[in-house]
């Protein structure tokens, strides 16, 4: 076993319980949320090196009093105004313009252009990245090895912006209770972060290499002599590994809606959707019909999962493919659960000509109401074994 690899690893229930005692005001974490959140806290800790028990105490010790164990991801108030659109949102409440602009050019997360993905709790991904790059950032690791309160005070005062570093009742209770209940040996390196029900999904595979393309990428509008779905830039309709993420940004014909669908299926070595036909193979139409049999009427009254693929018909003007095409159709994925009875308004991707391109935008501001036709759950067009290549 390698050196990064001894130690013992953070677990649901080493997290439950340095995030649950008497002493504080605030929440305590909830043990389902411990599970949930887990391999993200893992996936990011490791990232930026907040590994030891030192460094997660005195971490989990700020996010804790923040967002009250991982329970408020808006800042209440939402900053009272002070900040515009850019208040505190995630788990370390990532506020100010400028920090959202800088995370956004350090990370790709298109925080400054839709500060929204930091606060979004279907898709922790963002939040949990923003407070431990902005930990690293501020050079906090450092401060927290030398496990002093002296070191605390000054890592609040980074933190918070209490001036002169102080005690903080709340957040000092939290660090003595963290750095007395993890075993001295935590080691976050020593976690696969595979843990729990939150493995990483196809789904979250897909996303994950479409990200960095997120506001790059122009719209494809289809040629008026192009017969036959391309297999590389503008559709990628072809059934092979997906190209590497920096090729799709730098193209300059840009994709259109369904390549969205295209490339995350072929991150994951599935088919593109066919019907048998190379003019169609990859389209909206040939998506449409292959997943027919999966298909339900899109509602918004209606609760879908984070990875619902909802989409709009093709529509001929007479016999398919002998006639002109009346509504080429349209195709998105939902970035979070749509929850009307929650207020749940989640925000899709997808490559649209009113938005310029590859980009995310909330249900609601995408169209209206009536305009997605049906909607296939996540574990019928991505999450499942069917289709391979």
């Amino acid at each position: 076993m390698s050196p990064e690899q001894n130690g013992t690893p953070l677990t649901a229930e080493l997290l439950t319980k340095a995030m649950t005692s008497p002493r504080w005001e605030g929440p305590d974490i909830d043990p389902a949320d411990a599970q949930r959140y887990l391999p993200y806290v893992i996936e990011y800790c490791k990232k930026y090196s907040v590994n030891t028990r030192d460094r997660f105490s005195a971490w989990v010790a700020q996010m804790g009093a923040e967002s009250g164990s991982f329970k408020w991801w808006e800042e209440f108030g939402q900053g009272g105004g002070n900040f515009g659109n850019y208040f505190g949102r995630g788990p370390g409440q990532l506020t100010h313009e400028e920090t959202y602009r800088e995370f956004q050019n350090a990370t790709g997360w298109p925080a400054h252009d839709n500060p929204d993905i930091v606060g979004d709790k279907s898709n922790p991904r963002p939040g949990f990245e923003s407070c431990t790059w902005l930990w690293e950032k501020k050079g906090l690791n450092e401060l927290a090895d030398e496990a002093t309160w002296p070191a605390f005070y000054e890592i609040t005062h980074r933190w918070w912006g209490i001036t002169p570093p102080q005690p903080v009742h709340e957040r000092d209770a939290r660090y003595d209770h963290a750095w007395s209940t993890l075993p001295n040996d935590l080691n976050l390196s020593a976690t696969s972060g595979e843990d729990g029900d939150q493995k990483k999904t196809n789904f979250d595979k897909g996303i994950e290499y479409l990200w960095p393309a997120v506001g790059k990428v122009r719209y494809w509008f289809w040629p008026p002599n192009l017969d036959i779905v391309p297999s590389g830039a503008g559709a990628y309709a072809i059934n092979d590994t997906a190209p590497p993420i920096d090729e799709v940004i730098d193209a300059p014909e840009g994709i259109f809606c369904q390549a969205v669908v295209n490339l995350i299926r072929r991150v994951n070595r599935k088919t593109v959707p066919t019907m048998g036909d190379d003019r169609y193979d990859g389209g909206t139409w040939a998506s449409q019909n292959f997943w027919a049999p999966w298909s339900r009427r899109f509602s918004r009254n209606a609760v879908y999962p984070r990875g619902t693929l909802i989409g709009r018909n093709f529509v001929w003007a007479g016999d398919p493919g002998a006639s002109e095409v009346l509504d080429q159709g349209h195709v998105a994925v939902l970035l979070g659960e749509q929850n009307l009875a929650q207020q749940k308004d989640p925000l899709i991707l997808q490559s649209h000509p009113d938005v310029g391109g590859l980009t995310t935008t909330s249900l609601s501001a995408s169209h209206s109401d009536w305009y997605y036709q049906y909607a296939i759950l996540p574990e019928d067009w991505i999450n499942h074994g069917l289709g391979g290549f």
